[in-house]
């Protein structure tokens, strides 16, 4: 059950491009965006309308397309209730579970690849301050 009200959450949290503005959507109700908004990924979703890439890359949103709030470009549809939905999938359902091929490089870069070397601040000098302040 907890299951499934998450999906339903992250289906109702995102950004619209409607009519020239992007607008915001939190459970499913849509609120002009006030200024951009970093996620967690890296991406940057500006009020004008575009998704910025972690590399500097700019995709504009397609006028009444959204994305996701993790900056996958998304449809949009009224369910029921008159509340908006997001929808990644060419078949209509939402996909929480797909893994980015950027999330899978950091991951890598953090776990699976050996070291590449010695952690900052393991190249001090060995002898600085020796000597200093002791009296023989």
């Amino acid at each position: 059950m907890l299951a499934t009200g998450l999906a339903k959450a992250q289906i109702r949290n995102g950004f619209q491009r409607h009519d020239g503005t992007t607008y915001l959507i939190r459970n499913g109700e849509a609120r002009p965006m006030t200024r951009d908004t970093h996620l967690p990924n890296g991406r940057v979703v500006t009020r004008d309308g575009f998704v910025v890439q972690r590399d500097g890359q700019r995709t504009k949103l397609p006028e009444g397309a959204g994305c996701t709030l993790l900056g996958q470009f998304a449809t949009i549809d009224t369910e029921a209730d008159g509340r908006l939905a997001l929808f990644t999938g060419s078949a209509g359902r939402s996909a929480p579970n797909v893994v980015e091929p950027a999330a899978i490089s950091q991951l890598q870069r953090w776990f699976g690849k050996p070291s590449r070397g010695k952690a900052k601040g393991h190249y001090k000098k060995g002898g600085k301050h020796k000597g200093r302040g002791k009296e023989d």
